[in-house]
């Protein structure tokens, strides 16, 4: 039904438009619309479903009342905000047939009933950085483990557990001659007891997040004893307990973070991330995609090697990258949010991300 919908999508747009107010969505149309506007792979198609959905709920509720307003009000703002921004990743310099990526985006929470807000953009950002890492860096389409919303029990089946980090990640790559490269959006959290940084599965409670998130502590471990010499880590997730939609943990006290040094667990590795301990990681609803992210794709397609913050030479290095994004993030965060965001980056500043002609 799905190729049926994005047949009729068109038609069913315009006459929304044409104000048919006669035209009612019955719930599975509703569905399927709201559906397609927050994961179809395709910007316009969720464009034109976003448009249709919230033209089709104007259309089939009269709000005479103030119950049926706010089921109008309650369009979700997502749907509307789906569209992401499309980039132009320059071809890749060189082919690595035998380098491994995994890339997840967490988006969808509030479905699993914990009440843990979404991540509008996660999906945008997971589908960009996948592009990249096809168009720029080469890898092969089949050796990317590609996760949307990752429970719990498929991240350790991808990155292995505390104590055995034989997932799929290690099992995929040829020791000593795979690089590896690992992006995730989504939400991250901080234990309430133990004070460490957790990746946030979809399933997961926050509040119970050392028992049934993914331990910060275990990814650096588990990517270090890889046998690659490269790994390449970034993480647009903040570990503060907060985040652009509001508290995770609503009824929880200011909690401090131990900081885990990757430079420490994972001395060979590059690492990116969105924020520092106590910040939150903004998202930027002009370009659907999370600020850190956002900014990212603009340093690796050529932002980051202008004369402003690089040497103009067509390459993109990690030294590059990391002026970019801690002058750009950072002011971005402040004009937009009011508030700090300080990107960290750890790695070899001469290591060359992107090769721009």
């Amino acid at each position: 039904m799905k190729k049926l919908l994005h047949a009729a999508l068109s038609g069913l747009l315009m006459l929304v438009a044409f104000g048919c107010a006669g035209v009612q969505m019955n719930e599975e149309v509703a569905t399927l619309l709201k559906d397609v506007a927050r994961n179809d792979d395709e910007p316009l198609v969720r464009a034109f479903a976003s448009l249709a959905y919230l033209g089709g709920k104007v259309a089939a509720v009269q709000p005479a009342t103030e119950t049926a307003q706010a089921q109008v009000d309650a369009a979700p703002a997502s749907a509307a905000l789906a569209v992401a921004r499309k980039w132009d990743f320059p071809a890749a310099a060189q082919q690595r047939p035998d380098a491994v990526a995994v890339v997840i985006g967490n988006r969808d929470y509030q479905s699993r009933g914990k009440g843990v807000p979404n991540v509008d953009f996660a999906h945008n950002d997971a589908n960009a950085i996948r592009s990249y890492v096809l168009d720029s860096l080469g890898y092969r389409e089949g050796n990317i483990l590609d996760l949307r919303d990752a429970s719990q029990a498929e991240m350790i089946a991808v990155f292995g557990s505390a104590t055995n980090p034989r997932g799929k990640l290690y099992n995929w790559v040829r020791p000593g001659e795979s690089e590896v490269f690992v992006y995730y959006s989504g939400h991250g959290a901080p234990g309430l007891n133990d004070g460490k940084g957790y990746l946030l599965p979809v399933d997961a409670d926050p509040a119970a997040v050392e028992l049934n998130g993914y331990p910060l502590e275990s990814l650096y471990q588990n990517l270090a004893r890889l046998p690659v010499e490269n790994v390449t880590l970034i993480l647009d997730a903040c570990f503060s307990g907060d985040s652009g939609a509001g508290p995770l943990v609503k009824s929880a006290s200011s909690i401090s973070l131990r900081v885990i040094e990757p430079r420490q667990v994972l001395p060979a590795g590059t690492v990116l991330s969105a924020a520092g301990p106590a910040e939150v990681a903004s998202w930027d609803a002009t370009t659907g995609h999370g600020l850190f992210t956002r900014h990212f794709l603009e340093g690796v397609t050529g932002a980051a090697d202008t004369q402003r913050f690089g040497n103009r030479d067509g390459r993109v290095t990690l030294g590059e990258l990391k002026t970019y994004l801690t002058t750009e993030v950072g002011y971005q965060a402040r004009r937009q949010f009011g508030r700090e965001q300080h990107p960290v980056i750890r790695g070899t500043d001469d290591q060359v991300l992107t090769v721009l002609h």
